[in-house]
């Protein structure tokens, strides 16, 4: 570990060395507007009883008059990707002379 106050350059070869494990914390890719079925990995309509095109169409999203409501955070279609997300356990290989971390895994987008 390195002793530091405010203001001092921290080298980061100093801090890391190759063989280190590391978590690596950043935002996944944002993917756009997606169904439920892609979101979520929810069952599809298979058959359809009618002339309609569409399979990936989710069937129901809530109950009768009570409480003649959709709750809160029911999974259906929106906006898929563009989330802070952790990928733990990944090693350091290698630290370049510039200071940039060489890292063996998946490594968020940004």
């Amino acid at each position: 570990m390195v002793d530091a106050t405010s203001g001092t350059a921290i080298n980061v070869s100093d801090v890391f060395e190759a063989g280190d494990i590391v978590d690596v914390t950043g935002v996944s890719k944002g993917k756009g507007f997606a169904g439920g079925v892609k979101r979520w990995v929810l069952k599809a309509d298979q058959e359809p009883t009618d002339n309609r095109t569409e399979k990936e169409h989710l069937v129901q999203i809530g109950q009768t008059t009570t409480p003649g409501r959709v709750y809160k955070g029911k999974k259906m279609a929106g906006r898929m990707g563009h989330e802070t997300v952790t990928i733990r356990n990944l090693e350091v290989i290698e630290i370049t002379a510039d200071g940039v971390l060489l890292i063996k895994g998946l490594v968020p987008d940004r």
